[in-house]
């Protein structure tokens, strides 16, 4: 017998093996079905998110009319036994959610989320694994390949769900009523999900073909290997490019970058799906007119705000921070704690910086207020402007001089529920965190003067490096305190200086502590605010509050990392403590935290 002619029928037996392995008529079907699975799960889990988010609005709605109608009542407080029922389960998922702990030293880049984000997290990935191995009855030599392609199949049905969570015009943010921000860490999560799908894929398929000994065949015979392999280098790279460590580096090259490779992912994985399920390809589809679309809206939107010319006029203040005042904007409306990207082409083109917006819209202006503190990159090339402008006298009202051509984008919305609709408020914020809780201060303030609201007492507590530093609020302060006056709305304002000892010392024993230089409506702070040199004790101040509250207490904090995770740990445990709603009648507490 020809030697040749063995070698050829053992070619053929080893091409017909790989052959019925890779055949994937079924296998398709059922990868399809457990892709559909995945998002029946997604609708009902973001169904039932945004239930809990309508009743609460029409909760806090409630509470609005019924203070307007009886502004002696007490409305913040469970008025039956159904509202009770909620407010308890209410409390035990937030005590369980609250909780996030922060990391000091070389590894504080680590941002643990809170431990309501990590339960959603784990129980996403238990959910995404499930679908993966459950039912899983094929054996033989399509063993693998069926563990293989189901995976794949749940990797590219992630893809629409990545986008989604990512942009700005966003439909899971506005049924949950979540903020871009917080759906930000979903993203780089369910991206992981996908990363660890595409693993399981290629691990499991090329582990069944080396166990035939079809390695190289299937390599050699088969275009899907190569550009399989083009796409998960894209995707690894897409994933680890998001730690921190290197987002930080540049933040401006991250995200060109990252769109780019997004689009090369998306271009390899076209190249990659078989053609023997092209209907696959849906997956991605979507994902791509989701963010076009999403971009589409954003120009739109953009033209609509900037057609007419706007001009940022910038004002130094003290701590490296530069107020600044953008005037004929075409966005009259936003919400306490919205947000824009501002572009300043004169200190970066092509570059939007996030900034709160610091005033409340107003029906006579056409004026946002921003305050920006020195960083790097787009900051940094404001902060040389302003030693320029830090000649001028600090009290110089922004002129036409110091002008500069402005872009908006958005306001894009907080998350926050209104705080107006709570008995008591605490308002936290470090340095510029001050931008969120101000207009959330000022925005009670107004309301307040016109109508009667269930706020029955507000604590602001700022925590500033200096002194002086309150000079970026005060003309925001000034006005709060002229609309609370009339009102029966006990406002108490805290400001903790947290300087060097020395300083503290220095001020400590002396009455005269820069009076001129920071006094608001001729007055000394020292005569006017609850001054303290010392950092804040927020178990303390919340507790002491909440124990004063008649109904339901609404907590935001803005600030850093440190802030914010102490801030959810102390409320966590005074609700745990004091039996919120479980028969104490201690009454609930409601954290909202942004970071900065």
């Amino acid at each position: 017998m020809d030697m040749s002619d063995n070698s050829t029928d053992s070619d053929d037996a080893a091409l017909d093996q790989l052959a019925d392995i890779l055949d994937d008529t079924t296998l398709q079907i059922t990868g399809n079905q457990y892709a559909r699975y995945f998002w029946y799960g997604i609708v009902v889990v973001v169904t039932i998110f945004g239930i809990c988010n309508a009743a609460q609005k029409i909760t806090l709605r409630i509470r609005l009319n019924n203070s307007a109608k009886h502004p002696d009542n007490v409305t913040t407080i469970p008025q039956n036994l159904f509202d009770q029922v909620i407010a308890t389960v209410s409390a035990i998922l937030r005590e369980a959610s609250y909780p996030q702990i922060s990391i000091p030293g070389i590894f504080s880049f680590v941002e643990v989320p809170p431990l309501g984000t990590i339960i959603v997290l784990v129980v996403y990935l238990c959910f995404v694994l499930a679908l993966e191995f459950i039912q899983d009855h094929i054996s033989g030599e399509q063993h693998f390949q069926a563990l293989g392609t189901r995976a794949a199949w749940l990797a590219v049905a992630q893809m629409p769900l990545v986008v989604m969570l990512i942009n700005k015009n966003n439909l899971i943010g506005y049924i949950t009523g979540s903020s871009h921000s917080q759906l930000m860490i979903l993203h780089k999560w369910v991206a992981r999900g996908l990363l660890l799908m595409a693993t399981l894929h290629f691990g499991y398929q090329s582990y069944g073909w080396n166990s035939y000994g079809l390695m190289q065949l299937e390599w050699d015979t088969d275009d899907c290997p190569p550009t399989g392999m083009g796409a998960y280098a894209l995707l690894l790279w897409i994933n680890l490019s998001t730690l921190a460590p290197f987002r930080k580096l540049s933040y401006e090259f991250f995200v060109a970058q990252h769109i780019i490779t997004f689009f090369g992912f998306v271009i390899a994985l076209m190249l990659h799906l078989p053609s023997t399920a092209l209907y696959s390809r849906v997956y991605v589809y979507i994902p791509v007119a989701f963010y076009l679309v999403d971009m589409l809206l954003r120009g739109l939107f953009w033209v609509y705000n900037n057609y007419r010319q706007t001009s940022a006029q910038l004002v130094p203040l003290s701590g490296d921070v530069t107020k600044i005042f953008v005037r004929r904007c075409n966005i009259k409306n936003w919400t306490p704690g919205a947000h824009v990207l501002l572009s300043i082409p004169s200190f970066g083109p092509f570059q939007s910086h996030p900034a709160t917006i610091l005033n409340r819209p107003s029906p006579d202006s056409d004026e946002m207020v921003f305050l920006l503190k020195r960083k790097s990159g787009f900051t940094r090339r404001i902060h040389r402007v302003q030693k320029f402008l830090a000649r001028k006298p600090i009290d110089e009202a922004p002129s036409e001089g110091n002008a500069f051509r402005a872009f908006l984008e958005g306001p894009y919305s907080s998350s926050n529920s209104d705080f107006a609709a709570f008995d008591t408020v605490i308002l936290i914020a470090a340095s510029t965190g001050v931008t969120f809780t101000m207009p959330v201060l000022s925005d009670i303030a107004s309301r307040a003067a016109s109508a009667s609201l269930p706020v029955k007492q507000i604590e602001f507590v700022l925590i500033f490096k200096n002194v002086t530093d309150l000079k970026w609020i005060e003309d925001e302060l000034n006005q709060v305190e002229s609309d609370l006056a009339t009102t029966r709305i006990s406002l108490r304002i805290r400001l903790f200086i947290t300087s060097d000892k020395n300083m503290l010392d220095q001020a400590q024993s002396s009455d005269s502590i820069e009076t001129e230089k920071v006094s608001l409506q001729d007055k000394s702070l020292l005569e006017k605010y609850n001054i303290i040199y010392e950092r804040p004790d927020l178990e303390e101040i919340i507790l002491n509050t909440v124990k004063s509250a008649r109904g339901e207490t609404g907590i935001a904090v803005c600030g850093s990392m440190g802030l914010l995770s102490k801030t959810r740990r102390v409320v966590a445990k005074i609700s745990d403590r004091r039996g919120v709603h479980k028969g104490s009648g201690a009454q609930g507490i409601y954290l909202h935290t942004e970071g900065f």
